[in-house]
């Protein structure tokens, strides 16, 4: 494995056109996953996108329509160039607009629209109401009253689904986003929590945050002792370098210690860029690099990891 140290990408270069060239009618399996656009019709705030680590249809609650982020990472698709005024979350026009989404789905959950004709009945099942988008949705001032509002909406709704929170970890301490995370997972939701790399020089190469790794970890310990979560890792090459072996290991000592701290971790998702980078430096790196360190996590950690 020492090879990693000076592993190289030799892949096409990633562009828009790659993504976002769409077939007339709808989108197959392969397009249908990597074009997760937030725009649907003449909607707000929610969107529907077949997704590989839901394994089926994740509809997308995008709360940060003004960009907002505290993170700003390398691999982010998101073009926060033009200056957007703030936005508060209209938690009336998100319930609307998820009511009318789910006329689209069959009593037994799969979806029917036109756009996703073209994917498998088994990868258009109805999986998760996500908390997603454009930012960090922690961020959201009134975070908490949508994660109630979804947690309501929940139980009234015939269809089955989860409720998943996509998050970059940096604001897990904050009393406001543990009262809302605590709604989400009073009926068996899921947090999917950001943890980017071992090393504060890597963390800071890749998120570019002003929030420190050690605050992320000490969050995702204290979610981890109340709450089972998903660590979500996304690996890049710069300048068509990959994460050096040192890298991974510190990023295993960090799964490690959070594991050793009495968190949950349920699995470790790992996944590649899937759409045009913020950075052209940025690429992805190969199937074949994510399933080595598949492989070593597993064996040092003990820890279910899947690769995406």
């Amino acid at each position: 494995m020492q090879y990693l140290l000076t592993y190289r990408l030799k892949s096409s270069p990633i562009t828009q056109v790659d993504f976002s060239k769409k077939m007339e009618k709808s989108l197959n399996i392969s397009a249908a996953q990597s074009d997760h656009s937030r725009n649907f019709k003449d909607f707000q705030w929610v969107y529907p996108v077949i997704s590989r680590r839901s394994g089926g249809v994740s509809i997308g609650i995008n709360l940060n329509k003004d960009k907002f982020c505290n993170f700003k990472c390398i691999y982010c698709q998101v073009d926060r160039k033009k200056s957007v005024p703030k936005l508060k979350p209209d938690i009336k026009e998100i319930i609307k607009e998820l009511t009318q989404i789910l006329e689209y789905f069959t009593p037994a959950g799969i979806c029917t629209l036109k756009m996703f004709e073209q994917v498998p009945s088994n990868k258009k099942i109805l999986n998760d109401i996500a908390l997603s988008g454009d930012g960090e949705p922690t961020i959201a001032v009134n975070f908490p009253e949508v994660c109630k509002a979804l947690h309501d909406f929940q139980l009234q709704t015939t269809l089955p689904f989860k409720l998943v929170l996509i998050t970059n970890s940096t604001r897990l301490l904050k009393t406001r986003v543990i009262t809302g995370m605590q709604e989400i997972m009073s009926s068996s939701g899921e947090i999917w929590a950001k943890l980017d790399g071992g090393s504060t020089a890597w963390y800071k190469k890749v998120n570019r945050s002003n929030i420190s790794l050690d605050t992320i970890e000490k969050g995702l310990i204290q979610t981890g002792c109340k709450f089972p979560l998903t660590i979500q890792t996304l690996w890049c090459t710069i300048h068509n370098l990959a994460p050096p072996m040192a890298e991974i290991d510190r990023y295993i000592q960090r799964l490690l210690h959070i594991k050793e701290e009495g968190a949950d971790l349920s699995v470790i998702q790992l996944h590649t860029l899937a759409r045009p980078p913020s950075q052209s430096y940025c690429g992805p790196v190969s199937k074949k690099f994510l399933l080595e360190i598949q492989n070593i996590i597993q064996k040092r950690t003990r820890l279910k990891v899947v690769v995406y």
